[in-house]
């Protein structure tokens, strides 16, 4: 290479975008079509509603203990107090399943005992309970002390370690069983993990996140990524000519390339800048770029006094006994068998709320899962009631009043005047169902409907989405909108014009990744025969022969161009 071409700005550019495409090609067509896979196939998952299908009946006679004396049990008292509480069945006992941030535990309701943790035949006992077969059927197939492929994420990191069990049915199904808490955690199977592996885990190379170079890796990876695309975008537009003024075997042409390289400058005039803001947008998701993914991840979220507004007060366990427990499922057994109970506050005051479980494996499978843990989430979008603890006999209930929502907003802003009060029964830009399979690794909140928006006229025009039926209120102010059309809008164009219409988002989607694998695969040919010439050169020189040519060399754009235009063009 002659280095004086690195004086030429132009020639500057154009190198640098021909040698980082040759370092990235491959990885931007791998991206392009594992987008398309992850627009409806996402990880392997246990499902809440296969989970509710095979739990137990909540059968509490024989639950001796509060849920505050199976949180001193487990060591959650003090700053660890339990912030979630779900009362469910293990093995024919009730159990209180404990969160306080990022730590899950399990206490056994009878006897007020911490669970200790399972050993490999307690494990496959526990799970040929859940899946109601002989556990001889199970074989083991693996202890995972630290994360797979399919359980890197935060859902599973408070349940590690884990046991892996095989049932070498014909579609190849294996279950995981956490040590630490007793819970059922992942279902996969031969063609859930393929989906997984070649959507999912390759498009977000989770493979890597348990090496430790992995931050510094990604951080390079995308800064090159984003120079690649935007260099791109420049060079396909100060080449493209209007009026056709190159020359392809004295044709008019628009583009001074040939062949391969031609039809990629046009998918990059077409599809360049959708790639370039899929990699900005790429970029905050992963955080690879700490200084640009700040601003868009900043706020989003209640403050804490905001979230005890909505809950009245810090949550608490204390004055919940047995007994209620035992009310507030012999309550929901009027309705429908419960098989779960999980606390919710709201507004001061405490209530259960039970999920009624599907009927029937098809039934199960039918319900949308909106994440990987969503065996965990808070809130599902599932048929539920609710009842008041300590006052069953106020009767079930599936969504608190109307008038409770509005005087929750109040609370949440106070002093604040409202601009405006409307409830929603079709989602709008910021209160809508994700794609099932964006971001699925988060604990998303569900999004029922219908919904009330309440705009304040304040500095930052917050807006507050309150779901009566689930007490769950939603923040956006004017720095969450950065996130919002930052990442996600730029990332999975999940905007209500589009979502509100399918599938024509699936099209608009469908066609602008296989453009972008388009874009991408063109280079492929002109960037194995450009890296075979330089190879038989290098040989050339190190064993000091003349390197022969046995392919067909690159066709120089310079031919295309006239004399007056090849100044300053770099090969």
């Amino acid at each position: 290479m002659n280095f004086r071409k690195l004086l030429d700005w132009r020639k500057v550019l154009i190198y640098s975008h021909r040698w980082l495409g040759i370092g990235l090609g491959v990885m931007f067509v791998v991206w392009s079509i594992s987008g398309i896979v992850l627009m409806y196939a996402g990880l392997p998952r246990l499902t809440a509603a296969e989970r509710l299908w095979r739990m137990e009946a909540l059968d509490l006679g024989r639950l001796a203990v509060s849920p505050m004396e199976a949180a001193k049990a487990a060591g959650l008292i003090g700053k660890k107090t339990p912030a979630r509480l779900r009362v469910d069945m293990m093995d024919g006992r009730p159990v209180y399943r404990l969160n306080s941030g990022q730590t899950w535990a399990t206490v056994w309701g009878d006897t007020g005992e911490a669970l200790k943790p399972l050993d490999a035949g307690a494990a496959r006992a526990r799970l040929a309970r859940f899946l109601g077969i002989d556990a001889a059927k199970l074989r083991y197939d693996a202890y995972l002390a630290g994360p797979d492929l399919f359980t890197v994420d935060s859902p599973f990191r408070p349940h590690l370690p884990l046991h892996k069990f095989a049932l070498d049915d014909a579609a190849g199904t294996k279950y995981y069983v956490s040590e630490k808490t007793g819970e059922i955690v992942m279902r996969t199977d031969r063609m859930t993990r393929f989906l997984g592996f070649s959507g999912y885990v390759i498009h977000r190379l989770t493979f890597m996140k348990t090496y430790f170079w992995w931050r510094p890796f990604w951080t390079t990876f995308v800064w090159c990524g984003l120079a690649m695309c935007l260099s791109g975008v420049v060079v396909g537009i100060w080449r493209f000519s209007p009026s056709a003024r190159f020359r392809q075997k004295r044709v008019a042409s628009h583009t001074p390339y040939a062949s391969w390289m031609k039809w990629h400058h046009y998918a990059g005039l077409i599809f360049g800048v959708t790639m370039f803001t899929w990699m900005i947008s790429g970029s905050m998701m992963a955080e690879a770029v700490p200084g640009i993914a700040a601003p868009f991840f900043g706020g989003g979220k209640l403050t804490k006094a905001q979230a005890e507004a909505v809950s009245g007060g810090p949550v608490t366990l204390k004055g919940i006994t047995a007994e209620n427990v035992r009310g507030a499922a012999a309550a929901v057994a009027g309705k429908f068998v419960p098989k779960e109970l999980e606390y919710l506050q709201f507004g001061g005051k405490g209530y259960f709320v039970a999920y009624e479980a599907p009927r029937s494996e098809s039934e199960a499978a039918s319900r949308v899962s909106t994440s990987i843990g969503d065996f965990a989430a808070p809130g599902l979008d599932e048929p539920h009631v609710m009842v008041a603890v300590g006052n069953p006999e106020a009767g079930l209930f599936d969504k608190f009043p109307d008038e409770a929502m509005m005087a929750t907003a109040r609370a949440v802003m106070p002093g604040v005047k409202v601009a405006e009060a409307t409830w929603l029964r079709e989602y709008d830009d910021y209160y809508y169902q994700v794609i099932p399979t964006f971001n699925e690794a988060a604990l998303k909140a569900v999004r029922p409907l219908p919904v009330l928006r309440v705009r304040f006229a304040d500095a930052q025009e917050t807006r507050l989405y309150l779901a009566p039926t689930h007490g769950q209120v939603a923040r956006y102010a004017a720095e969450d909108r950065f996130k919002r059309w930052g990442y996600f809008g730029l990332h999975s164009l999940d905007f209500a014009v589009l979502l509100n219409r399918r599938p024509v988002w699936d099209i608009v989607v469908f066609l602008l990744l296989a453009g972008g694998a388009v874009l991408s695969a063109t280079t492929l040919l002109p960037m194995w025969r450009r890296l075979e010439r330089h190879g038989r050169r290098l040989v050339g020189r190190v064993t000091g022969k003349k390197a022969g040519v046995s392919v067909r060399p690159v066709m120089a754009p310079e031919a295309a161009m006239m004399r007056r235009e090849r100044e300053g063009y770099g090969d």
